[in-house]
């Protein structure tokens, strides 16, 4: 049988190998296939290992101070918003991973995690009505105050503007995309966008998954009203890229 490779910096004693750098990537890993252990953060080090060299349970390896890889992974959260007759429909949709039912079981097993961005599908449908109108949707890293207009949500760095033909007929806008919704794709913003208003924002930085009222920014539409007895819905669903930590 042939002997597993020596760990860097590892010694001989027994027969057996001691590893001298403390973060490592389980046998099951990617990298123990032979990708890159390099993470592009560049703040976690990792050390692959062969196949039956380290195999200690998960408490063990907590005791040693042991990081391991990173999980990305994708979470949806569905949701409908539904105006007052003539009035504008100002919902605020807070990009909070814990509002996907997914999130309970993955937050039993990571310790924190970080949302990058995401990509929010919806459709817009009205009552009634017969004039042109535009529709936003604004992404903003803090605030969660309503938009106040179209034109307050094209100020944004990131927002999607669309046109809505409201048809008597179909009681619905014609949708612009192909398939019948729109996507709107948004990023987090690089770094801190912290205050001391909102201590439970984020942005390019880590959260605990036992918090769940923390909080990656808000997505804000404006559909302005359409006449006396009409209102408008909105139905979406919100997909985000997230990654996880272990608490290991």
């Amino acid at each position: 049988m042939q002997r597993p490779a020596l760990l860097r910096g590892a010694s001989k004693f027994d027969g057996g190998v001691t590893p001298v750098e403390r973060s490592v990537v389980p046998s099951s890993g990617a990298a123990a296939r032979g990708s890159d252990p390099k993470k592009e953060d560049g703040d976690e080090k990792f050390v692959v290992v062969q196949a039956g060299v380290l195999e200690a349970p998960k408490s063990a390896l907590a005791s040693m101070g042991v990081s391991l890889r990173e999980t990305k992974t994708r979470l949806a959260i569905y949701g409908t918003s539904t105006s007052t007759a003539n009035t504008a429909n100002t919902t605020v949709i807070p990009v909070e991973p814990a509002n996907s039912s997914e999130f309970s079981a993955l937050s039993g097993l990571f310790a924190e995690c970080k949302v990058h961005g995401g990509r929010l599908h919806y459709t817009v449908s009205a009552s009634a009505g017969n004039v042109a109108q535009f529709s936003v949707f604004a992404f903003d890293p803090m605030n969660s105050t309503a938009l106040s207009g179209v034109a307050n949500g094209v100020e944004y760095s990131q927002f999607d503007l669309r046109g809505l033909n409201p048809d008597t007929a179909l009681a619905s806008p014609t949708p612009v995309a192909q398939k019948g919704y729109y996507t709107f794709h948004f990023k987090v913003l690089k770094g801190s966008a912290r205050s001391s208003s909102a201590a439970t924002v984020f942005q390019s930085e880590w959260s605990a998954t036992t918090d769940a009222s923390d909080t990656y920014g808000f997505l804000k539409p404006y559909v302005p009203a359409l006449g006396a007895g009409v209102t408008t819905t909105i139905v979406y669903v919100l997909e985000l890229d997230i990654s996880f930590r272990s608490r290991y």
